[in-house]
């Protein structure tokens, strides 16, 4: 596995993130920061989260949601980028697989994605 990890993609905002995957277990629930083989430290349960963001953001689109929302859920989706990156979820699902589709949100997922990995190859 190790040889899947993206090392300019280090995961950043490990608590943030945390907060953010909260959303998705019952209360009082706690998902565990683990650490790589690599030895970074990423948060659990950040595909789960992007999955049900991803839907949330794709209802909200189709509802006409204020501006406001679809910003915090975007920052939701921005979020869980790094460690995705870092743990090769791109490689097996690559930014373009991301953007194709009627999915705004996997097409906003993925439109993140492909600049981060178009910032790093400058």
């Amino acid at each position: 596995m190790s040889q899947s990890l993206r090392p300019g993609f280090s995961p950043a905002g490990t608590e943030a993130l945390a907060d953010i995957n909260r959303s998705v277990v019952a209360t009082g629930q706690v998902l565990p920061v683990v650490t790589l083989a690599d030895g970074t430290r990423v948060q659990t349960g950040t595909v789960a989260t992007l999955l049900r963001t991803v839907a949330a953001y794709d209802a909200a689109v189709a509802a006409s949601a204020a501006p406001a929302m679809l910003e915090d859920l975007e920052s939701r989706l921005a979020a869980a980028v790094p460690t995705l990156l870092h743990i090769g979820m791109f490689d097996l699902f690559s930014p373009a697989e991301w953007q194709a589709g009627s999915s705004a949100g996997r097409r906003w997922v993925g439109d993140v994605a492909a600049a981060l990995l178009t910032e790093a190859a400058e």
